[in-house]
């Protein structure tokens, strides 16, 4: 990315972050396409400030190094699902700490979903409407 090859050329202190504006989130994309075009930045690639899609943000939270894979065992359905850890808090609804925990002490939660660490998993495809991969059910 050319914003890295600079801060490497010309270091650290050769730039710098401002704020420009405070706004209502509501009109916060706005605002910056405004400023992306006022300003004409020379390290942004793009030149609309927009969102990302939840499919966007599921591929760059999957494909994350320190992203780690769980297979979540549902023993009452007899199907296996694979998440990162913080979507399968996401899913259970409540934090990852407690996924961590019960990934550990390898006891159920809720004496019906049994956590497993899933080695070397390369994620597949997702659809954007999901945030996770569903391997097997009987």
């Amino acid at each position: 990315m050319p914003i890295c090859k600079a801060l490497l050329k010309y270091g650290q202190s050769s730039f710098m972050v401002e704020v420009m504006e405070y706004c209502a989130p509501d009109v916060r994309f706005t605002r910056e396409t405004y400023y992306l075009e006022w300003l004409n930045p020379k390290y942004n690639i793009i030149m609309e400030a927009t969102p990302f899609s939840a499919e966007t943000i599921l591929k760059m939270s999957e494909k994350h190094p320190r992203s780690q894979k769980i297979a979540v065992h549902d023993l009452q359905s007899s199907t296996k699902i694979i998440y990162s850890i913080r979507h399968a808090a996401l899913a259970l609804n409540f934090n990852r700490h407690t996924t961590i925990s019960y990934l550990a002490s390898g006891t159920p939660y809720l004496g019906r979903y049994l956590f497993q660490r899933v080695d070397n998993f390369d994620p597949l495809p997702v659809n954007a409407s999901s945030s996770y991969l569903e391997i097997e059910a009987s």
